[in-house]
């Protein structure tokens, strides 16, 4: 439960919800929220910290969606019991609050990841293949499912970077495909023709398992960097529509 003596910083009602995340680190660091613990309510911790429930409620959501706080259904919120350390910054603040952030993502991905397909391509192992193969067929079996498709698909491409061997790669793509799992969720909401992306996006994976197993990295280069594009397009068109 939480603790009634909790030392809170009032915030400024102008801030930005980044000061509110800053100040729940800060309570995370000192000991005052301790791992597994529950947060106080959104009523509650809305007062302690002098801001309105909308704002505390976006820094909750983009803590959440970094796997820091976890939302139980009927109980309210609490601190992961993981201890990994605090994500990087600024990717712990990166998951903006409106839609125009999303595209950053996409576009931070498209380098990373046109790297990583091709360090994949020269040191994949058996073992690798056969785990994207495996991470394939369930994306195939979920096509009907957008949900766990997207799952699947975060997991293909934690994979590719699990086939680089670089530990600084693997680290970036585990944190930034977190984000990035919900910028698809958002797309997929907002987009057009779900079913027709969907199989056009397994297709683009089928074809860059292709070009990794191949050892050909110039390929699986452009195959990604294509993918993305696609997919950075497929989003503009949702933000024009000035949906959030």
């Amino acid at each position: 439960m939480a603790n009634d003596n909790m030392k809170v910083k009032t915030i400024k009602k102008e801030t930005l919800s980044e000061k509110i995340i800053i100040e729940i680190k800060n309570l995370i660091d000192s000991g005052q929220i301790t791992p597994g613990s529950r947060l106080p309510s959104e009523r509650e911790f809305a007062a302690m910290l002098g801001v309105s429930r909308p704002s505390l409620r976006e820094a909750l959501k983009a803590l959440s969606i970094l796997g820091i706080i976890i939302n139980k259904q009927g109980e309210g919120n609490f601190l992961s019991e993981n201890n990994d350390p605090w994500p990087i910054e600024p990717l712990s603040l990166f998951f903006s609050f409106k839609k125009g952030a999303l595209i950053d993502i996409i576009e931070a991905r498209k380098g990373l990841e046109m790297h990583a397909v091709a360090l994949a391509s020269e040191r994949r192992t058996i073992e690798d293949v056969s785990n994207i193969k495996a991470i394939l067929k369930n994306m195939r079996g979920s096509l009907n499912d957008y949900k766990a498709f997207l799952h699947h698909d975060m997991d293909f491409h934690l994979s590719i970077g699990m086939a680089t061997k670089n530990e600084i790669i693997i680290d970036l793509m585990e944190k930034i495909q977190k984000i990035s799992f919900n910028t698809r969720d958002t797309l997929w909401k907002t987009a057009d023709h779900i079913e027709i992306n969907i199989h056009s996006d397994l297709a683009k994976h089928e074809k860059l398992l292709e070009f990794i197993v191949a050892s050909d990295a110039q390929n699986a280069s452009k195959c990604i960097a294509q993918h993305l594009d696609e997919l950075l397009e497929r989003l503009k068109r949702g933000v024009t529509r000035g949906e959030d």
